[in-house]
């Protein structure tokens, strides 16, 4: 069987997540016959994943200051110049990482072009500019094509030869409901590894710190979408002896003043709450999460959501908000995620009404504008009302100063606490832990992921070139614009 040329291209190979997953991508394929490039707008950092990797750096695929304006043309001819000298021959399937995020409208306007040619062409989506992204998408609507079509009007060709990877049933759902063929549609589901690190020191967490009885570890960089002041909700409401921690610091500088304010809040409060733990108590990330009695997770939007499978290889319960978008995929391959909730409704006589009102309609005017839609007091109502349920609203929508005053109101008023349904919690026995584990190492192996993504690529390699359509850029942006992903935290 003739061995496939596959050239992976994305902006950047920076350490992060979509880097992570192209290095095990090409790990997962070293047992079947593909030969791989990595095409990348910076060379990767030192030390980093790619050592001994054909690597090939494209000036203009990156996005940034410090990236140069380059024509979707020229640096078309670039890549397919560079990928032919690593191959030896030019690419079987162009795997483009990210098409469509928006950073870099003509990094979008190169794989369309790919796609016009013929050319085999897997759009691999992690992240969306249609999702949460205003600034992205905008930048994209007043983009131009070199033909002078609108690059969100080519943004997502549909053909024989094009198909689309994505993370989870949500944007699988999203892209058929825009008009892709589920012929065309994969699920690419992350591989989940876990490193395994053994202490003798850290048997437990009360090795750790005397005082603590129970410790829930977040591993997460405190984000606004991770919802930290959830967790600082769930030290507010713990039972003696419980602790919680986070792992990391934010490191864009626009999140960090509201970060700090959480930890002066925690501190004032005198929560039993530790930020940044591994430093603090001078443990690697591996060392905290063997040392925690329970993983823990409060975010409102992921992408794939490792989280929800990495805790059951580490043979640890996981607790707190569950993502149904993303977890569906998970329970549905037989992984139980007991006592984990979708919501906590908060009575909105906790809350100063008015000012909750007003923060609401002033954040959804601003984010349908930023998507250049026009908003009616129709439109308004319809999003309130979805929001806003018997009086009750979820904590998650609620911005920090609201988030605040609800714990503020329930360390002031214990008597309330029982009313906030994460105190009903659900122990998870031992045989579901194993259980769970079983699956995640069943379902979202490297061995798994190389079979699915070898098959996709084969599958691929026999479709016929046809003529292209694309999606309607408003279909799609529908799909995601909703009122059942708003919060406040993210605008």
């Amino acid at each position: 069987m003739k061995r496939l040329k596959v050239a992976i291209v994305h902006h950047h190979l920076r350490g992060g997540g979509v880097s992570r997953i192209i290095h095990r991508a090409i790990e997962a394929l070293e047992r079947f016959p593909v030969d791989v490039c990595v095409l990348s707008g910076e060379a990767p950092a030192k030390n980093e994943l790619f050592d001994g990797r054909k690597i090939g750096v494209i000036e203009g695929l990156s996005y940034g200051e410090g990236c140069p304006k380059i024509s979707a043309s020229e640096i078309l001819k670039k890549v397919k110049s560079k990928a032919k000298e690593l191959l030896g021959e030019e690419p079987d399937i162009w795997h483009i990482q990210n098409p469509t995020l928006g950073k870099n409208d003509t990094f979008t306007e190169m794989t369309s072009k790919l796609a016009s040619e013929g050319k085999k062409v897997l759009y691999h989506i992690h992240d969306f500019a249609e999702d949460n992204r205003p600034s992205n998408y905008k930048y994209l609507s007043e983009s131009k094509t070199e033909e002078g079509i609108g690059v969100l009007d080519t943004m997502y060709p549909v053909g024989n030869h094009v198909y689309y990877g994505v993370l989870n049933n949500r944007d699988y759902h999203h892209l058929k409901s825009s008009g892709v063929d589920e012929t065309n549609l994969i699920t690419l589901s992350n591989p989940v590894i876990i490193n395994q690190h053994t202490h003798s020191s850290l048997e437990d967490s009360s090795k750790l710190i005397d005082e603590i009885k129970k410790l829930n570890v977040y591993p997460v960089r405190a984000i606004p979408r991770k919802n930290i002041g959830e967790l600082i909700l769930w030290a507010a409401l713990s039972d003696e002896g419980e602790h919680f921690a986070t792992t990391l610091a934010p490191k864009n500088s626009k999140y960090l003043d509201d970060y700090l304010d959480w930890v002066s809040f925690s501190e004032q409060r005198n929560l039993p709450i530790t930020f940044e733990a591994g430093k603090k108590w001078n443990l690697e990330f591996e060392e905290l999460l063997q040392a925690s009695d329970a993983i823990i997770t409060t975010s409102i939007a992921e992408g794939f959501g490792l989280v929800f499978l990495e805790s059951w290889l580490l043979e640890k319960p996981l607790v707190g908000r569950k993502l149904p978008d993303v977890t569906s995929d998970f329970e549905s391959n037989g992984i139980e995620l007991k006592g984990m909730y979708t919501s906590i409704d908060i009575p909105l006589s906790w809350l100063n009404e008015n000012e909750l009102r007003t923060s609401l309609e002033n954040g959804i005017r601003k984010l349908l504008k930023n998507y250049g839609k026009i908003i009616t007091e129709d439109l308004l109502s319809i999003w309130m009302d979805e929001m806003i349920k018997e009086n009750k609203i979820d904590f998650a929508s609620l911005d920090i100063k609201l988030q605040k005053a609800v714990i503020d109101k329930l360390i002031d008023e214990p008597n309330l606490k029982k009313e906030i349904i994460i105190l009903n919690r659900v122990e998870v026995d031992k045989e579901v832990i194993q259980q769970n584990k079983r699956k995640v190492q069943e379902h979202y192996s490297l061995e798994k992921y190389g079979e699915l993504l070898y098959k996709t690529y084969r599958e691929l390699e026999r479709a016929n070139p046809s003529p292209l359509t694309y999606l309607n850029p408003e279909t799609v942006l529908g799909q995601f614009l909703s009122p059942n992903q708003f919060s406040l935290l993210r605008h």
